[in-house]
């Protein structure tokens, strides 16, 4: 039985985070969104969900058939009460599948990206969590346009300036569903791809993100993978 991990940009993983599987000896198995099947969204043999950030919005899943199969295996997993974590995309498929809105990231009337890192602000409910506190209010790296209303029965657990919700919880039996809109899976040769491959960010703007992920990021690494490590002791 192994951890399914869904993602939509070839190549792209759960980065540092696949230690802490590999340390609970966990196995885990790649599926690309694309190449889903009925079958296969039925989970049977699998021990969780874990689903990856992407480019596509979720907002349009109308027109991305994949996200139809994709969004009925997140309810099968709910329902078979299987831990799930969503990244970014992710975060949003959950909240979709569950009939919430997902939308453009607005502030003040006015479309904001939110790319870069960025102090996280903990609710009561976030701070008393024992997945969410450990973050410590530590910066995360965010890169996403679109963002999540909280799903039926959710548990806001954190914002920030910019996007006022970045993470959730289902509040259901087991606790084993959350979902986070910051990129805690991320490494530094990513995020310099990411970077590299930006068009919508101007060179100053890149070397500053840049600089300040050489300076922190094993600190705020640190928390991420505290916080990861702290669900995978909750789910499994």
């Amino acid at each position: 039985m192994s951890v399914l991990i869904v993602h939509h940009v070839a190549g792209n993983t759960l980065g540092p985070l696949e230690a802490v599987l590999t340390a609970k000896k966990l196995p885990f198995q790649y599926v690309d969104c694309h190449h889903l099947t009925p079958a296969r969204i039925e989970l049977e043999n699998a021990r969780g969900l874990i689903i990856l950030g992407g480019k596509e919005s979720a907002a349009d899943d109308q027109i991305h058939a994949f996200m139809q199969l994709e969004q009925q295996m997140i309810r099968n997993a709910i329902q078979q009460n299987l831990p799930v974590f969503g990244i970014c995309l992710g975060s949003q498929l959950i909240a979709r599948s569950l009939g919430a809105t997902v939308e453009r990231n607005r502030l003040n009337g006015q479309d904001v990206k939110e790319i870069g890192w960025t102090p996280l602000m903990l609710t009561e409910a976030g701070k008393a969590d024992p997945v969410l506190s450990r973050l410590e209010g530590a910066p995360q790296f965010q890169w996403h346009e679109d963002t999540f209303h909280l799903p039926p029965d959710a548990v806001h657990l954190a914002a920030s300036e910019l996007c006022p919700r970045q993470a959730y919880k289902l509040n259901h039996p087991g606790g084993k569903t959350y979902a986070v809109q910051f990129h805690p899976e991320v490494s530094l040769p990513v995020i310099q791809a990411w970077l590299r491959a930006s068009n919508s960010l101007d060179p100053a703007r890149k070397a500053t993100i840049w600089a300040e992920s050489k300076q922190s990021f094993q600190q705020r690494h640190a928390a991420s993978y505290a916080m990861f490590q702290a669900f995978c002791d909750l789910a499994f």
